[in-house]
C-alpha cells in the first residue's frame, strides 16, 4: 500500500515535511519581525539554513546510492560519484564554516558585532562542520560509512 501511494504521488512526503518545517520556521521568524522590513540578518542566517540543509542533503544521499539507482532518483552521488558528492557537501559545509562567525567581524546587526558569547557559540557548529567535513574527505564512499551497524543488544542483567 505504502509503495502504491510513492507511486501515485511522488515527493508529497517531501513537500508534506517542507510545509511543516516552513510552518516552525515562520513561528520562530515572527517572533523576529517587528515591522514590515526584514532585517537583513534574518535573510543571513535563513541562506545559511538552506546550505547546511543543502549540505545535509547531498551528504545524506552519499548513503542512499543503491535505492536511489532502483527508483531512479536523480542525485548528484548517483549522477557523478559519492566522491564527487563527499567533495561537493564539503565544499558547502567550508562555506558555511567561513559565513558563520561573520556577524562577529562585520557589523550586520550591532548585538551580535564584537559579542565574545555570539562568537564562542557560532564557534560550536564551525567545528562540528569541521570533524564532518573531516570524516566525509577520509572516508570512501564504497566503505558505506553513513550505515548504521548492526550490533546485538546486551542485557545489563
Amino acid at each position: 500500500m505504502q509503495e502504491k501511494n510513492k507511486a501515485l504521488a511522488p515527493g508529497l512526503g517531501t513537500f508534506l515535511k517542507l510545509v511543516r518545517f516552513e510552518n516552525s520556521l515562520f513561528a520562530g521568524f515572527s517572533v523576529l519581525l517587528s515591522d514590515a522590513e526584514i532585517e537583513p540578518i534574518i535573510l543571513f542566517f535563513a541562506a545559511i539554513t538552506f546550505i547546511v540543509g543543502l549540505a545535509f542533503e547531498i551528504m545524506i544521499d552519499i548513503a542512499d546510492v543503491p535505492g536511489d539507482r532502483r527508483f531512479r532518483v536523480r542525485t548528484v552521488a548517483v549522477c557523478r560519484s559519492g566522491s564527487s558528492a563527499a567533495k561537493l557537501s564539503t565544499a558547502l559545509y567550508a562555506g558555511i564554516m567561513l559565513l558563520d562567525p561573520l556577524p562577529f567581524f562585520v557589523n550586520m546587526n550591532p548585538r551580535l558585532y564584537r559579542d565574545w558569547i555570539f562568537l564562542a557559540l557560532a564557534l560550536v557548529p564551525v567545528l562540528s562542520y569541521l570533524f564532518l567535513c573531516r570524516v566525509l574527505l577520509r572516508t570512501s564512499p564504497q566503505k558505506k560509512s553513513f550505515t548504521l551497524e548492526e550490533r546485538p543488544l546486551r542485557s545489563c542483567s
